[in-house]
């Protein structure tokens, strides 16, 4: 495999990124209003725990029209 120069995979990088906002759909009415979630808590007020972390969602595809998705990860691992 030939190695590629970092100023050739770069160039290729930022002429790609206005290809990535021609699949963005705009959406200006949104239906939903803010729910402020605190630390530590879930949007949805349940526990998603794996191992010795854990997972709050904050901000669910539903509740943006599909367009974010936030999460909140606690790792109990000193």
């Amino acid at each position: 495999m030939e190695n590629m120069e970092r100023r050739t995979f770069l160039s290729g990088a930022v002429a790609a990124f206005p290809l990535a906002l021609l699949g963005q759909s705009v959406k200006t009415s949104t239906s939903v209003k803010a729910a402020l979630v605190a630390s530590g808590e879930d949007r949805l007020g349940e526990n998603h725990t794996i191992g010795v972390s854990s997972t709050a969602f904050k901000v669910l595809t539903d509740d943006s029209g599909g367009s974010l998705f936030v999460i909140e990860h606690a790792s109990r691992k000193k």
